[in-house]
């Protein structure tokens, strides 16, 4: 997977740039900078020549992973117009980014049950998003920066998976999966090389640091709100593509692919789920009894 930008420029070269991510990405280390600039992982774009971007990435599929889903919009990068990555968590519920439903434009829909967007008509179902809630402080386009980075989708039909196929997802009572030192799993359908999306579903493990220790971008990574995962030289992670795709650990979710560098190439950022986040999506998903 790589990392991706925001969607409407990228941040000067000097900084570390942190951006919204939307691939997985075999990424070269940058030189030291004092800050990394940030870009929203469905925007990410690498710098001409920065080479394949799964950083040490494997392939993987539907069958592995079979509650994952292709996020598509009118206009956006990848194979068959693939943006984002997200999650089925309902029979018309998708976990994803907010930023992959408020930053980007054009009309959106959902994709199941293809390895590999770049072949057509392997694909099992497809349905047009109803209506999404992001979370009520997310801060409109660019509010990745501050967090709150969590949307539930509504989609028009019914995904043609049985129940015990849907992502588990974790709340405030989960707090534990993200301890340092745990190991994550990110999956998504991100780049994998330096022009145009992969299309092709990736997964890549990565530790999970503690928030202090990853504070090398131009915003801070804050503890409450976001996961910070992968190595500082970037040399596995999440990129353009990969935004609103699952941070699995012990087989939960417990993050939603949200930013980081540029280039791909420093940690990998996402949505903490094990806290009030999870706590507010649980809610959409399931009914406010149901957290009683």
């Amino acid at each position: 997977m790589k990392r991706f930008r925001p969607r409407a420029a990228m941040v000067a070269a000097a900084l570390a740039v942190a951006l919204p991510l939307t691939g997985v990405a075999t990424a070269h280390a940058a030189p030291e900078a004092p800050a990394t600039a940030a870009t929203p992982t469905d925007q990410l774009t690498p710098e001409p020549g920065a080479g394949p971007r799964v950083v040490n990435g494997q392939p993987a599929t539907v069958g592995e992973f079979p509650f994952v889903i292709a996020g598509m919009r009118v206009g956006g990068g990848g194979p068959q117009g693939q943006s984002c990555t997200a999650s089925i968590v309902g029979k018309r519920k998708i976990l994803t980014a907010a930023h992959c439903m408020i930053d980007a434009q054009g009309e959106k829909s959902y994709l199941y049950g293809d390895d590999d967007l770049n072949t057509s008509g392997d694909e099992t179902f497809k349905s047009k998003v109803v209506e999404f809630k992001a979370h009520p402080e997310y801060g409109g386009a660019g509010g990745w920066q501050q967090g709150h980075d969590v949307a539930v989708v509504t989609i028009a039909d019914d995904v043609p998976i049985s129940e015990d196929k849907f992502a588990k997802f974790a709340t405030s009572n989960d707090s534990g999966l993200t301890q340092p030192g745990k190991e994550a799993t990110a999956i998504g359908y991100g780049k994998t090389g330096p022009s145009g999306g992969s299309g092709k579903l990736m997964k890549t493990t990565m530790p999970i640091n503690a928030a202090k220790d990853c504070q090398v971008f131009d915003i801070p990574v804050k503890d409450d709100q976001m996961i910070c995962a992968g190595y500082d030289d970037g040399k596995t992670g999440t990129c353009s593509g990969d935004s609103g795709g699952p941070v699995v650990v012990d087989g939960i979710i417990v993050g939603v692919t949200s930013w980081g560098a540029s280039n791909c190439d420093r940690y990998s950022i996402s949505a903490k789920l094990t806290g009030t986040l999870g706590d507010w999506a649980h809610e959409q998903v399931f009914g406010a009894a149901a957290r009683k």
